[in-house]
């Protein structure tokens, strides 16, 4: 392959790796986006429990008290399922993370080799003449 036609590939390849890299960009932006939104939720969820966990003191009788823990009850689960939720929002951050350096480096490696290529191609016109 002659090596304006190895260049005219890396260019292409270098092309298709670039927006690879961006789409992944992308995606981690997201991600991080949705990490953040189920943080910010499952704070919400232990600050009410937080509130709502002082105030059994001022029950009056038997049946409101009952009330009063069943209602804990469910918000407890409601900030276990957010944990969970959490948990899965950090771990797609870390895999998108993962996802973009590869690319990243990727897309770096195929700049160089672009640039090396055009360095020879531009040496091999400059030692014809």
């Amino acid at each position: 392959m002659s090596t304006a036609k190895r260049i005219k590939a890396l260019q292409t390849v270098q092309q298709l790796a670039t927006a690879d890299k961006e789409q992944a960009a992308a995606y981690l932006q997201a991600q991080q986006q949705t990490l953040q939104v189920a943080q910010q939720q499952l704070q919400q969820l232990r600050s009410f429990y937080a509130d709502y966990a002082t105030a059994a003191g001022r029950l009056d009788n038997a049946r409101q008290l009952q009330q009063y823990h069943v209602f804990l009850a469910r918000l407890d689960r409601s900030i276990a399922q957010q944990q969970r939720a959490l948990t899965a929002s950090q771990q797609a951050v870390d895999e998108g993370r993962g996802r973009w350096a590869s690319l990243y480096q990727r897309s770096e490696a195929l700049d160089k080799a672009l640039q090396k290529a055009q360095t020879e191609f531009a040496r091999k016109l400059g030692s014809r003449h």
